[in-house]
């Protein structure tokens, strides 16, 4: 589990130069289940009318994120 949340932070670091402006998430809910993480989110930006809920599906192996899903709730 250890792993799999230190690809996921990983995956979110290298995403943060194209974020919108005062983005921050709030991580709601993590499931571990295997190799399948999945991770409840709500991201809040003045550039958003609203919270956006979501949700991403990550498959580990060997400490590897090998295959992302993501989605909009």
């Amino acid at each position: 589990a250890v792993i799999a949340l230190a690809a996921i932070r990983e995956n979110f670091q290298a995403s943060w130069p194209n974020r919108p402006p005062d983005l921050t998430l709030e991580v709601l809910r993590i499931e571990l289940d295997g190799p399948e993480v999945t991770s409840y989110w709500r991201c809040h930006s003045p550039a958003f009318e609203a919270p956006v809920d979501g949700r991403d599906r990550y498959w580990i192996r060997d400490g590897l994120i090998t295959r992302l899903e993501v989605d909009f709730l």
